[in-house]
């Protein structure tokens, strides 16, 4: 994203980043994101992914 606003100050909690809800605004390549749904998400020019687990990363499951 270009610009976030966020409901809270992620400089002093960073958390506040990983729940959804707290995004107020985006704008991400110069454009208005509408947040409802939340859009699929696309590879940039030359970005590569790939799948390396079945199973998501949680918090729960990092820190067990």
């Amino acid at each position: 994203a270009d610009i976030l606003v966020v409901d809270g100050d992620p400089s002093r909690d960073v958390t506040i980043l990983q729940d959804k809800r707290n995004l107020i605004h985006v704008i991400c390549r110069g454009v208005d994101t509408d947040l409802t749904p939340i859009p699929p998400r696309s590879n940039l020019p030359g970005e590569r992914s790939m799948s390396w687990t079945a199973v998501p990363l949680t918090w729960g499951l990092a820190h067990s």
